[in-house]
């Protein structure tokens, strides 16, 4: 996974993706136009799950070089082709296993791929543009500072609008929060959240809200 500037900018192999997914994304969030790329090749792209992959809309970039890649998915090109080199030059020999964290990993490079490391070096190779996706919703936002109606007070239709809003607010898993379900103690613009939280789909897809 590499930023605009054709960088990594974290542990591809850290773990499976269903203990990743919302950290990933808080990455993603921190990159460059918040935006970022997954790459592959033809060593791995047979187990691309279809549902993710050949969604509609899934902004799919099909090149035989590298640089025709990155010119592809609006990414520094000579970034990229610098960040690939860096990376197959550092991968390790092993056996790769995408059952298991397998320890097939980078030596020499910022940040290391822990597991899963295999080069990048079979053409065609094939890359789509993501973004961070929202997966959850939380119990609502309460202004700071805001007085709470007195109890048994009656709610107009107004109010009663505004709090269920609030109860929908849906908000990003933001910076600093690894746990899939979010953490508690967030902190929204404005206000602070209140109550449980409740995951609203728990898929464990890779971030593809796409741009």
């Amino acid at each position: 996974m590499v930023n605009a500037r054709g960088e990594r900018f974290l542990d591809e192999g850290a773990d499976f993706r269903n203990y990743t997914y919302a950290r990933y994304r808080a990455e993603v969030l921190r990159q460059p136009e918040g935006i970022a790329a997954q790459v592959f090749d033809q060593r791995n792209v047979g187990l691309l799950r279809t549902i993710d992959y050949e969604a509609p809309g899934a902004a799919r970039v099909e090149a035989d070089s590298l640089g025709a890649l990155a010119a592809g998915l609006g990414i520094d090109a000579d970034g990229f082709e610098r960040t690939v080199a860096e990376y197959n030059a550092a991968v390790q020999p092993g056996e790769f296993d995408p059952s298991v964290k397998d320890g097939k990993r980078t030596e020499g490079i910022t940040p290391p791929k822990s597991t899963w490391a295999l080069p990048l070096d079979s053409p065609p190779f094939l890359g789509f543009r993501i973004t961070c996706g929202i997966t959850f919703r939380f119990g609502g936002v309460r202004g700071r500072g805001r007085p709470r109606a007195p109890p048994g007070r009656a709610r107009d239709a107004g109010s009663v609008r505004r709090r269920r809003a609030r109860r929908r607010a849906v908000l990003p898993q933001l910076p600093g929060r690894d746990r899939a379900d979010g953490g508690h103690g967030l902190r929204a613009p404005g206000g602070v959240l209140r109550g449980r939280l409740r995951p609203r789909r728990r898929h464990f897809a890779p971030p593809l809200t796409l741009v």
